[in-house]
């Protein structure tokens, strides 16, 4: 008997393995393509962006404690190792950082390698050592049997990086894509029962190019209707982790925008955000059909978020119709911004243009009426125009209002209103906008509408001029606007404009309006030198100890531009000594960066600066590897650091 156990014993260890791997088929087509990498590839590491997970337990196979997670049959990606190779690190980071993800890699030889987490956070890595000829096919797991896990994979050979955050930190370098052949789209047959994309978009257009600036675009769109959004053809995408049985709720038979797409890229997204109703977020759905016919649709980006989103995967090339709906109500407005991006945000990430209004604000007359009033209808002259606006008020804003967390309402203002307009009609979008005749001159901008609800703007556009969006405030009555300067009793002089449409404060957004000079930089402190370089050409020979690749204490930005200074809040201080960097580099830092800017500009002058209460100190690493520290400047405690020729790329920050 005992060795018939032993025989059955055997069996089992054998059996186990051969059913997982009829289950996870190896030899199947991977969703995600293939790639033949040789030593010394190039880019390393290599990016493949995926849509993954599925709804076979990795968990149920017995691959090992590690083989977690839900998964195809079919691959994500495949990888032909053309070399030996001493280390083949496999990396999958997720687009949004809450979600949870496995990573399942089966090597030449028929072994499974997994993993789950590492590094303390969500993001999955799998180490191949002395990594042998042949293909090493991997699947990307997530956590539920209709979870959509968006992300990138990354194949590196460098042990230096590791899954420190959501994307920007390790570098990025365009993985070439795969062109989708075109298709025909599949025209409705009624105009008036189903979704037409033949038909004129109700609220605009745009044309846009991969790497186009700024990113995101964005547009206000009122969405909703009296069609039900009708079951679409064969050909849907779920755009997000909670798949829906099909496109859903009400809307309107031609598009609310349409976007025409040229060149190449690896993702192209859109998100929605809607504005509050009576406090409370509307539930919104988005349609997008894709130059292919592709129907993608989506009501809630993850689980436990109601904003949709809607991403497309090597984006092919042509016209992409949008829908807006309201998940919910039939005829009911929706009314929010639509976000256009090739950045790996979601709804809650994005770099939101438009504030949400406060519903108090004291120290400016919101009672009787002193000044003149000026009616505004929907056949007044859009935009409506006001020159020879002059404002030097003494009230400071900020001062009077320490509670509020809309940090837009700020400067000096007079108590009466600038402007009093009186209108009978009620927008679902209006933008209000000062341009100062100085193009040096600093304005700040404060709307209050007849409901109640304030609205403050300051530098907008790229500009030192202010603007105010007014996102779904239907209220018709009086309309109070305020001008303010930054200084108490500083004039400032200039045109004050009001919109329903697309002028604003940009370059060539009004027309007629010049292109402003902005004062050049100043390129030095006056006391010393901002920045000391100090090359460190990888991770293992940084003295300091500091982590580039680890998740930000504050998060990150993508900047096209900059000449209106991008601000943050942050707290410095840590238990790290810089001192190791150079004879500039002072102070206590965490490991850690505070902040990451991904800087898409062209090559030019790039100023970081830190003001606080305290003696503080800044280090920043720039995309080539170099240190720049700073302690003291421009006869300051507070810390400079000046790029002169900032190249684009990823800029690591550290506040001591």
């Amino acid at each position: 008997m005992k060795p018939l156990s032993l025989i059955l014993l055997c069996l089992c260890i054998v059996v186990h393995p051969l059913a997982a791997q009829e289950i996870l088929d190896p030899s199947l087509e991977p969703e995600g393509g293939t790639a033949e990498l040789a030593p010394g590839f190039s880019p390393d590491p290599y990016r493949v962006p995926l849509v993954s997970g599925g709804e076979i337990d990795v968990n149920s196979r017995g691959l090992g404690q590690d083989c977690v997670g839900f998964v195809t049959s079919q691959p994500d990606f495949r990888v032909t190792a053309q070399g030996e190779f001493p280390l083949l690190r496999f990396i999958f980071i997720a687009d949004t950082i809450t979600t949870d993800t496995s990573l399942i890699v089966r090597t030449p030889d028929g072994r499974f390698l997994c993993n789950n987490n590492s590094f303390g956070i969500f993001n999955p890595m799998v180490d191949v050592v002395d990594a042998a000829v042949g293909d090493y096919v991997v699947w990307v797991g997530g956590f539920g049997t209709t979870s959509r896990v968006f992300g990138d994979l990354y194949i590196t050979t460098n042990s230096a990086i590791v899954p420190g955050s959501t994307g920007v930190v390790i570098p990025i370098v365009p993985a070439t894509p795969t062109p989708t052949p075109f298709t025909e789209p599949t025209l409705p047959s009624s105009a008036n029962l189903t979704l037409n994309p033949a038909l004129p978009p109700a609220q605009g257009s745009v044309s846009l190019e991969a790497g186009f600036l700024p990113d995101p675009f964005w547009t206000v769109v009122v969405g909703g209707g009296g069609l039900s959004v009708p079951p679409l053809n064969e050909n849907v995408i779920e755009g997000g982790s909670e798949l829906l049985s099909e496109c859903g709720g009400y809307t309107d038979s031609a598009p609310d925008f349409r976007l025409q797409w040229s060149k190449r890229s690896t993702r192209l997204r859109f998100h929605f955000i809607p504005l509050m109703v009576g406090g409370i977020e509307p539930d919104a759905a988005l349609i997008v059909q894709s130059p292919n016919g592709e129907w993608a649709c989506n009501r809630d980006f993850a689980s436990g978020y109601t904003r949709p989103s809607v991403e497309f995967i090597n984006p092919a090339i042509g016209t992409y119709h949008i829908w807006v709906a309201d998940e919910l109500s039939m005829n009911t407005e929706v009314v929010g911004v639509l976000y256009i991006t090739e950045i790996a945000t979601t709804p809650e990430t994005v770099r939101q243009i438009i504030m949400p209004p406060m519903v108090d604000l004291v120290g400016l007359n919101a009672g009787e009426i002193t000044t003149t009033i000026t009616d505004l209808a929907l056949s007044t002259s859009d935009p409506f125009v006001v020159p020879n606006i002059v404002s030097n008020g003494m009230i400071d804003i900020e001062m009077l209002n320490p509670a509020q967390l809309n940090r837009t309402c700020t400067g000096f203002y007079e108590y009466e209103p600038t402007l009093v307009l009186n209108t009978v009609e009620s927008f679902p979008y209006l933008r209000a906008f000062f341009i100062a005749d100085d193009p040096n001159a600093d304005a700040a901008l404060i709307v209050r509408m007849p409901d109640g609800q304030w609205y403050c703007g300051d530098d907008s556009f790229d500009t030192l001029n202010p603007t105010v969006h007014i996102v779904g405030n239907r209220s018709s009555g009086i309309i109070r606007m305020w001008v303010g300067t930054f200084g108490a009793g500083s004039f400032v002089s200039g045109t004050l404009y009001f919109t329903r449409g697309n002028a604003s404060p940009a370059p060539g957004g009004v027309v007629g309006l010049p292109t402003p000079t902005l004062a050049a930089p100043v390129l030095a402190p006056v006391n010393l030198p901002t920045s000391v370089p100090i090359p460190t050409p990888s991770l293992e020979e940084n003295p300091a100890g500091l982590d580039p690749f680890a998740a930000t204490n504050y998060g990150m930005i993508s900047l096209g531009a900059a000449l209106v200074p991008y601000t943050i809040e942050a707290n410095g201080g840590g238990t790290v000594d810089t001192s190791a960097l150079g004879e500039e580099c002072v102070g206590y830092v965490t490991t850690q960066p505070d902040y990451r800017v991904q800087w898409t500009g062209t090559r030019g002058f790039l100023r970081f600066y830190f003001v606080s209460l305290g003696d503080s100190v800044l280090v920043v690493q720039s995309p080539d590897g170099v240190w720049h520290c700073n302690d003291d400047s421009f006869v300051s405690v507070n810390p400079t650091v000046d790029i002169v020729n900032a190249i684009p790329g990823t800029y690591n920050v550290w506040i001591g």
